[in-house]
Order: C-alpha cells, then sequence, then structure tokens
C-alpha cells in the first residue's frame, strides 16, 4: 500500500541559510526554520499555502501565542518550543499520510464511491485540465504524466487553499476557498523561522477554542456537503487549512518502488459563509467597502502591480472605507517589543489574477516591498495620507499618458477627413510601450518613495515633491521613447506633435493645479 508520510518525508520546498536549495520534511522545516532562509517554489501559491500550513501547525503545537510578549520571546530565543512541537506532531502524526487509507492527509477517504475521476492536473491551473485553458503549461489530459508524491503534495496543498468556483460537482456547487481572489500579505524575516514568528497572530479564546485545522476535524459527511455545504471558519488555522474541495488522490506505484499520482476523484466541499463579522476575516488580507456595502478582500488586479495599491496596506485613513491586514500591526509590534525598533519590515504579497466570478486564472504573482516602521505605525496619519496622494497623482499621471497616447494613435490612423474606428485607435495605444514603460520605472521608484517617507523628518512634503519630479520625468521620456518608434514621416511628426500638446496640458492639471499636496 502506498504511503507518504508528510512528516517524515522530503516535499517542502526550502532555500537554506548558505543560498542551496532543499525539500525537507514538515518537521525538519519546523525544527531547523532558524536555518532556513525562506520557502522558495516556482509557483507563488505553493509559497503562501506552505508558509499558511506552518503557520497553522505552530498555532495549535504551542496553543498561542496568547500575547505579543510570548511571539517576542521565540523571536530572541531562535526557536520554537520544540518539546511542545514534537508532542504535538506525535500526537497528530497520524492524519498527515498522504495516501492513508482511513484518513488521508487534506483528503475525503469516502469520495472512493463517487464517480468522478479527473488527472492529477485538476489540482494545477496552470495546466490544461478539462474545459481550463493553457496558462504556463502545455500539458493536456491525454498526454499528462503520473507525478510523484512530493509534488502532487504541493499541489495538492495550493489548490486546497486557493480554488476558484468552477461550476457544479457531483456533490454541489464548487466556491472559492475563502481568500482565493485576495492578496495574501506576510512579513517576510530573515529566516523562516522569523517569517512564521511574524505572522503568528494572538491565538487565545474564541479563536483559539472552537478552532481546528483540518487535520484536527473528521472527514466531512457526503450527504451534508450535498445537502448544506456552507459553513463558517471556526477561527484561524480552519481558514487557512479550508478543505475547499472533496479529493482523493488515486496512487499508483512506479517502477522504482515510488507513489506517483495520475488519477484523483474531485468534487466540492465546505463553501465559505464568511458573513459580515470581523472575526471571520482572514488576517493576511486587505479589506475595502463596496458601493453596494459589501466588504471585500483587496485583490491582485491584470496588468496593474499590487504597489498602485498599496495604501491598503497602512491603518486606515478616515472615511476611506479600507480595513489594512492584521499581520503587519502584529509583526511590527513583536519587533518593537523584541527591541528591534529601527528594523524594517519587508512586506510579501501573494496571490493569483482571475477573472471576477470566474475560475480563468490570467496570472499569479509575488511581490516584495520594503515597508519603514515608521509607515507601518497607526501614529503617522499625516504620512500616510501623503503617500495616499502620491498614489493618486501617480494614477492620474498614467491617465494623462493613456489620453496622449490616444492623441497619437488617432493622429496616425487618419486620413483626411475621415476618423479612424475607436477599436482601431484602441489596439494602436495598446501596441505602444507608452504606458507599460511607465509604470515598470515608476515601479522601480516606489521603494524610494516608501524609504523616503520613512525618514522624513518633515510631513512628508520633501518625499512627494521627489515623487512629483519622477512622474513628470518618466512620463515624458516614455512618451519620447514612443514617439521614437512611430518613424520621422510628416505625418508622425505631427502626430506626435499633438500627442505632446496634450500630454503637457494634462500634465500640469494631474500634477500642479489639483491643489498640490494637502497639507
Amino acid at each position: 500500500m502506498a504511503s507518504f508520510d508528510l512528516l517524515v518525508e522530503k516535499w517542502v520546498p526550502v532555500r537554506m541559510s548558505d543560498g542551496s536549495l532543499a525539500e525537507l520534511s514538515l518537521t525538519d522545516a519546523l525544527v531547523e526554520a532558524s536555518a532556513i532562509r525562506s520557502v522558495e517554489d516556482d509557483s507563488p501559491l505553493v509559497v503562501s499555502s506552505v508558509l499558511r500550513l506552518l503557520l497553522a501547525m505552530v498555532h495549535r503545537a504551542v496553543m498561542g501565542p496568547e500575547t505579543v510578549r510570548d511571539t517576542s520571546h521565540m523571536l530572541v530565543d531562535g526557536r520554537f518550543p520544540v518539546r511542545e512541537l514534537r508532542d504535538y506532531l506525535d500526537r497528530w502524526g497520524g492524519r498527515f499520510n498522504l495516501f492513508d487509507a482511513g484518513d488521508p492527509f487534506y483528503q475525503v477517504a469516502a469520495m472512493r464511491d463517487v464517480e468522478a475521476v479527473f488527472p492529477v492536473s485538476k489540482l494545477v491551473p496552470e495546466r490544461a485540465s478539462g474545459n481550463n485553458p493553457v496558462l504556463f503549461d502545455h500539458c493536456t489530459d491525454p498526454g499528462c504524466e503520473a507525478v510523484g508524491a512530493p509534488e502532487v503534495a504541493r499541489m495538492l496543498l495550493s489548490h486546497q487553499m486557493t480554488a476558484l468556483t468552477s461550476g457544479r460537482s457531483r456533490l454541489s456547487h464548487t466556491k472559492d476557498s475563502p481568500s482565493g481572489r485576495a492578496a495574501l500579505v506576510f512579513a517576510s524575516g530573515r529566516t523562516l523561522l522569523e517569517t512564521i514568528l511574524l505572522n503568528l497572530q494572538i491565538y487565545r479564546g474564541e479563536h483559539r477554542d472552537h478552532d481546528r485545522p483540518v487535520w484536527e476535524q473528521d472527514a466531512p459527511d457526503l450527504d451534508r456537503l450535498r445537502t448544506s455545504p456552507e459553513r463558517r471558519p471556526r477561527g484561524i488555522t480552519d481558514r487557512y487549512t479550508w478543505m475547499s474541495r472533496s479529493v482523493l488522490l488515486l496512487p499508483e506505484e512506479s517502477d522504482d518502488g515510488r507513489a506517483k499520482v495520475s488519477k484523483l476523484v474531485y468534487a466540492s466541499g465546505w463553501a465559505p459563509d464568511l458573513g459580515e463579522s470581523a472575526f471571520w476575516r482572514d488576517p493576511m488580507a486587505a479589506y475595502r467597502s463596496t458601493e453596494d456595502g459589501r466588504i471585500v478582500p483587496v485583490g491582485l488586479r491584470t496588468s496593474r502591480a499590487f504597489w498602485r495599491d498599496f495604501s491598503a496596506l497602512l491603518p486606515p485613513s478616515e472615511g476611506r472605507g479600507t480595513v489594512r491586514p492584521e499581520v503587519l500591526e502584529v509583526a511590527s509590534t513583536v519587533l518593537d517589543e523584541a527591541g528591534e525598533t529601527d528594523r524594517r519590515l519587508t512586506v510579501s504579497v501573494f496571490g493569483q489574477v482571475a477573472v471576477p466570478g470566474q475560475p480563468k486564472l490570467e496570472s499569479w504573482r509575488h511581490e516584495e516591498y520594503p515597508l519603514p516602521r515608521r509607515l507601518a505605525g497607526i501614529e503617522f496619519e499625516q504620512v500616510h495620507a501623503v503617500l495616499e496622494q502620491c498614489l493618486g497623482r501617480a494614477e492620474e499621471t498614467g491617465k494623462a499618458l493613456r489620453q496622449a497616447g490616444w492623441t497619437l494613435a488617432s493622429a496616425l490612423l487618419s486620413t483626411g477627413d475621415r476618423r479612424p474606428h475607436r477599436q482601431d485607435v484602441s489596439n494602436l495605444l495598446t501596441s505602444f510601450p507608452l504606458l507599460g514603460q511607465f509604470w515598470s520605472r515608476m515601479e522601480t521608484e516606489f521603494p524610494g518613495l516608501l524609504s523616503r517617507l520613512g525618514e522624513a523628518e518633515d510631513d512628508g512634503s520633501e518625499a512627494y515633491d521627489w515623487w512629483t519630479d519622477q512622474l513628470r520625468s518618466r512620463a515624458w521620456s516614455s512618451f519620447y521613447a514612443t514617439c521614437r518608434g512611430i518613424g520621422a514621416s510628416a505625418a508622425a511628426m505631427r502626430a506626435a506633435a499633438a500627442a505632446e500638446r496634450v500630454l503637457g496640458r494634462r500634465l500640469r492639471e494631474a500634477l500642479e493645479l489639483q491643489g498640490g499636496r494637502a497639507g
């Protein structure tokens, strides 16, 4: 019978402190966390899912932390409480076997009686399976080969934590995982140990007493999943290890005697009933209010780096309607308690870009930003307001460039008195490097803005003026680079001159004539 114990077998992808890559067991990843630089995988979804699994395990092993001081003590000591950790793993070790006959990890053994067999590629949206589009891999159902146990463990973990709605299944309608469309925010440490500690939440009372991660729960009853699959998360670790799908891996034995998987049984799992209570919000997500009054997580957007929405991570301004990720405030407080008051936070953002309300995955991303501690605190509201203004000016500058680009494209396509079709103008504008180059260049400047705001001795005026200069300079350089690409004909020169006038006027409006920096 196939067996793969996740606590013993090597499958967690990490980069060690000496720079080498390795695969470790879950036990070794926790015990040796101080000697590991980070979890590292080609898929950002695997990285964030493994981190959330490790966080859930530590929360349950120490049944805490109950206070920030508890976390800071572990940070100063440079280790987890090893006895509590090993006792916990001994107690629940039987639930971490990927191919156990009775309680396979993160699966539903009763699914063996459900006729819903799919290729293992069902677990990875970047591979083609059924009606899924081919994104990054050109594997299709007939040609997909079996994968080994380490890889399928990572596939199962990330799919359960990030699955998106995909219509009806043999049990019920599939729903998004609780945070499948959220941009998940982590405070990254210098080691895996620090990363885990900085992202632990205060875990006591109702959050702890009613909470259970997936391995401490009984497998869901299939009749319940058919008739009333919705339920609320019971706490942090329940949410971090939510069973979004009812899966049963069908292992085979390869020529070398190792288990591999090419098929699985697959259907809907628990549907999250998130309600409106703050208790059920993911501590790693920022939230915003919609026009119809709903509270939804801030997600990643197509062709738009997350830095443009960075103000969502900071303490909310009055009336802004956003809720920042709790992990950042806790991480900052832990560092203060540990005596590291001047240390910067590194903010890591993980997520997937998907079409709203659909299972279509467009891309996934992992972005990192340095966050000065001054910006992480709630006492610097005026500096936060300056950052919001800077980001707002960036968007206005982007609109100015777009209008200038539209003028340029329209003039190039015009013939006599005949005006070009709007779609033709749009297609030509899209082909220009204008906006892509501008946003790419401003992304490289954004850490400089954060640094200047964090170090500012004033209210952020100098940082604001510096950012305004960068916007103006980068806008013009991107525009002229685009104009050089359209040639030097008389028609091209006339088009460039008309667009230049538009850009000059719009930039003055965006950067100078809208009231300047608010005091």
